[in-house]
């Protein structure tokens, strides 16, 4: 496909520029060389206006002299009148799409904002605001900053960014217009636009392999989830006390690993790590479990009466080992932030004691 190129900018002899204008005198040849320079790249063209005022009708005298399939689309409000004083030859290649606003800010923002690479040559406030809303987005973007004006200011702003500009494109920007400077144009939008469009793929990529992870990740939780629930009617059959013993310490553990990687799911983050989450959680039903079990046997010595003693304190146990592996980075930064001694010095009882006589006499 090939690339839609927008051209604005401006250079009246009859406004005042913020920059001022220089070598307003080669403003013209250098617009046709642009557009010649764009029509030998492969890329089509965008322009809003025929006027003399506007560098786009130079460009297209430049771009339509080329021979070839690139086209030139007109954006203008739906009352305008476009007319480029071109052959017909040459007219056959100019398609005007008339906006159905009146006010041509619409036609004019919203083609920069759809387009694959922008040029701004002199220009104003209009042809700032249109460099700043391409640099925003990413759009490859060439200030010819030689001629000063408002594509002067732009590639300051896109020296700041850069995109995918490089260094040596915000040289050139920069310097003079000469002979050769059109088809370094050319080749420098058609780079950033290769750039921009490896990146759009690598992103797009990136999601996709986000995607396949989450749901790999939830069948993941739902499968430890079920294993952990499935070791609860295991106690309950009379198995031989080592296998009840494993069914009573799997059960919250798988519990757990399946909660931590439930919590995976819910995180939006660029790079899931269900490996790393289900680390964490077996760690914390580990944690969980056996705090639990100690607890138990303080009060229970008898280990297989506490394996058998029922089906409730079990699922109890289950739903702790869900709960602590879904919160599992709050559970290890309990326990790291932990005081086991405490780090304040008791108060001197005696000295407080000797202090409230005298206190009370005040």
């Amino acid at each position: 496909m090939r690339p839609s190129i927008v051209v604005v900018g401006s250079g009246s002899l009859d406004r005042v520029y913020k920059p001022p204008l220089r070598d307003v005198e080669e403003l013209p040849e250098a617009c046709q060389q642009v557009g010649r320079a764009l029509a030998l790249a492969g890329c089509d063209l965008v322009v809003f206006s025929s006027a003399d005022d506007y560098v786009e009708k130079d460009v297209v005298h430049g771009f339509v002299s080329v021979d070839g399939p690139g086209r030139v689309v007109v954006r203008t409000p739906q009352l305008a009148r476009v007319d480029f004083n071109l052959s017909e030859e040459q007219a056959a290649r100019v398609e005007i799409e008339a906006d159905t606003a009146d006010e041509w800010e619409v036609s004019y923002y919203r083609s920069v904002h759809l387009a694959d690479g922008l040029v701004v040559i002199g220009g104003g406030r209009s042809t700032r605001i249109a460099g700043v809303l391409a640099i925003a987005q990413r759009i490859p973007i060439f200030a010819l900053a030689g001629f000063g004006g408002g594509a002067a200011v732009v590639r300051n702003y896109l020296d700041k960014s850069r995109n995918d500009a490089t260094a040596e494109d915000i040289v050139l920007m920069g310097r003079p217009w000469s002979a050769d400077r059109a088809e370094r144009l050319a080749a420098s939008l058609i780079e950033q636009h290769r750039r921009r469009q490896a990146a759009l793929a690598a992103s797009a990529a990136a999601v996709r392999r986000h995607g396949r992870r989450r749901v790999f990740t939830a069948l993941a939780a739902a499968a430890t989830t079920l294993l952990g629930l499935s070791t609860v009617p295991l106690t309950q059959v009379g198995l031989p006390r080592a296998a009840a013993l494993a069914a009573l310490l799997a059960g919250p553990i798988l519990a757990a690993i399946g909660g931590a990687l439930l919590r995976e799911t819910k995180d939006n983050r660029p790079q899931p790590e269900p490996l790393w989450s289900a680390v964490r959680g077996l760690g914390a039903g580990a944690l969980t479990t056996t705090l639990y079990l100690s607890s138990q046997l303080l009060t229970s010595p008898d280990l297989d009466a506490m394996t058998l003693a029922g089906i409730r304190p079990f699922l109890l146990l289950i739903a702790l080992g869900i709960a602590s592996g879904y919160t599992v980075d709050k559970v290890f930064a309990r326990v790291r932030h932990l005081d086991v001694m405490p780090t304040q010095p008791f108060p001197d009882i005696n000295a407080r004691a000797a202090a409230e006589p005298s206190q009370q006499n005040q």
